[in-house]
C-alpha cells in the first residue's frame, strides 16, 4: 500500500522564498498566465517581499511548502484605501 503524501506546509511569504518564487514564476505554463510582467531578477522580487512583510500591511501573502521546497504562492492584494472600498483585494496564485 503506498504512502500518503503529507499535505504542504502552508506559511506566510518571507524574503528568502524570493528564489523559489522567480523559479515559478519563470515556468513556461506559469509566465505565459501571469496577469503582470514577471520580475527582472531576484532582488527585485526579495524587495516586493520585504515590503509585503512591512507592519500594518493589509495584504497577505502565503506559500505552500512540500518536502521543504516552495511549491505555490497565493496572495490577496488591497486595491483601495478609501474608506468604502478598503474591503476591495486582488487575488492572485502561482503553482509549480
Amino acid at each position: 500500500m503506498a504512502a500518503t503524501p503529507a499535505p504542504p506546509l502552508i506559511r506566510r511569504v518571507v524574503a528568502d522564498d524570493a528564489e523559489a518564487i522567480a523559479r515559478i514564476y519563470a515556468e513556461p505554463e506559469v509566465q505565459g498566465n501571469l496577469l503582470q510582467m514577471p520580475f527582472p531578477n531576484q532582488t527585485a522580487l526579495r524587495d516586493v517581499l520585504v515590503e509585503w512583510q512591512a507592519r500594518g500591511r493589509s495584504d497577505i501573502h502565503l506559500v505552500a511548502e512540500r518536502d521543504g521546497a516552495v511549491v505555490a504562492l497565493a496572495g490577496l492584494d488591497v486595491l483601495a484605501t478609501q474608506l468604502r472600498r478598503r474591503h476591495v483585494m486582488g487575488l492572485g496564485m502561482a503553482v509549480a
